[in-house]
């Protein structure tokens, strides 16, 4: 898993060396300086001064949650692959949190457009319906219209109406509850 996070960590612009014989730990540099230690538990020790603990937590996290998913370019993860589309995810230092990329090929122009997203399912919902993997309209019922809605609520009501007056006119008073 060291190995992993140490790759990753690479990829996006850190400089990491690892150390120790018996336990190894990983000692973690940006722009020449040393900002801390990622020991074998995974646990982050910042040098004094050195911010990014949260930062360094949370992408180690990422890392563990894609660990089995493909790498690609600097530091993107395979969430989806289909029909040569793909969707991504990766951990944006700007932004301080994971984000999510479409990569969808046009079929005409063989252009491949990308869309970065913050939010995890608008990626997938996007990714989904962009490739037409699962064709939604057919399974989410399309919204009927103000007149519609009002026209199926007044036939229940009047159909409800209905039924306690046949049911009424159905049992005679004489045999109605109370009566022995």
């Amino acid at each position: 898993m060291l190995e992993q996070i140490a790759a990753y960590l690479k990829n996006i612009g850190y400089t990491v060396e690892e150390q120790g014989r018996i336990e190894k730990y990983l000692v973690v540099f940006r722009d020449g300086r040393p900002v801390g230690f990622i020991l074998s538990d995974l646990s982050v020790k910042l040098v004094t001064d050195a911010e990014g603990q949260e930062v360094l937590k949370k992408m180690i996290e990422f890392v563990r949650k894609n660990q089995n998913n493909q790498s690609i370019g600097k530091g993107e993860y395979v969430q989806l692959n289909y029909c040569g589309h793909r969707l991504t995810a990766f951990f944006s230092q700007k932004a301080m949190e994971v984000q999510y990329a479409t990569y969808i090929r046009d079929d005409e122009t063989g252009e491949v457009h990308s869309t970065i997203y913050s939010s995890r399912d608008e990626a997938f919902y996007k990714f989904i319906t962009q490739t037409q993997m699962i064709d939604l309209n057919r399974l989410i019922p399309a919204k009927k219209s103000f007149r519609e809605r009002i026209r199926s609520r007044l036939i229940r009501y009047l159909l409800s109406k209905s039924d306690k007056a046949e049911q009424s006119k159905a049992v005679p008073p004489y045999l109605s509850k109370g009566d022995d």
